[in-house]
């Protein structure tokens, strides 16, 4: 399984780095809006007339920007820098092993990717570039945080059973918030499930939290995966 992804580092605020579309719609309607407000003070206190001309420019020039938005992607705001692997016993980051059983307090975030789509539904670019994925963790009582890119969705449904694997077969020393990790449409599959039983009789999760966790809602689903597991 290759699961191997640049590090990426933020230099400018998103924020303050405008796109193309995000120029022309803001710049133009802000223009917009400051003339408006000229005209109608010329108008309201001087009796002077003017031409709606310009105003109906830049309100155009405002929905060019609108348009240009569904074929763009965000600006990166940083470089690429260093390479991070997820492997089977470790994390290889910048050359460097992280071995998993000497990892805590593990927290990835990784559901963007290149082409994947914004938020933005009126300005703004309509695509991301994939860098809005982070993992930290504590690895020998040092903190270690990171940016990384992702290419596109078929390297996330690989994380997804990298994190079932390493968290499920005890590769990372077992706590709660691991369980958080494995995505909530996937801790029904085999090896999910045997670990959360596990985890139950070893009285390491609540029964109920346990059976949630795995997606047993019914009293009849309930009933069936405890007798399946001797469950009392």
């Amino acid at each position: 399984m290759d699961l191997t992804f640049r590090i990426f580092h933020y230099s400018k605020p998103k924020g303050w780095n405008f796109t193309l579309s995000e120029k022309i719609s803001y710049y133009c309607l802000f223009t917009a809006l400051v003339i408006a407000f000229i005209f109608f003070i010329l108008e309201k206190y001087f009796s002077i007339k003017y031409s709606p001309l310009i105003l109906i420019i830049l309100i155009f020039g405002n929905l060019v920007g609108m348009t240009l938005r569904f074929r763009e992607f965000e600006n990166l705001n940083g470089f690429f820098e260093g390479k991070i692997s997820f492997e089977k016993d470790a994390f290889i980051i910048n050359n460097k092993k992280y071995l998993h059983n000497l990892i805590s307090k593990l927290v990835i975030n990784y559901n963007d990717y290149y082409g994947s789509k914004t938020n933005n539904y009126k300005y703004g670019p309509s695509y991301t570039n994939g860098v809005s994925n982070k993992i930290s963790f504590y690895y020998e009582n040092k903190f270690l945080e990171y940016q990384f890119e992702i290419n596109n969705s078929s390297e996330i449904d690989k994380l997804d059973f990298y994190l079932i694997d390493i968290i499920c077969n005890e590769k990372i020393p077992y706590q709660r918030s691991n369980l958080d990790l494995i995505p909530r449409e996937l801790t029904d599959f085999p090896d999910c499930e045997k670990f959360i039983i596990k985890l139950i009789k070893d009285k390491q999760i609540n029964q109920i939290e346990g059976l949630l966790i795995i997606g047993y809602k019914t009293d009849k689903k309930v009933k069936e995966i405890k007798e399946k597991y001797n469950l009392l």
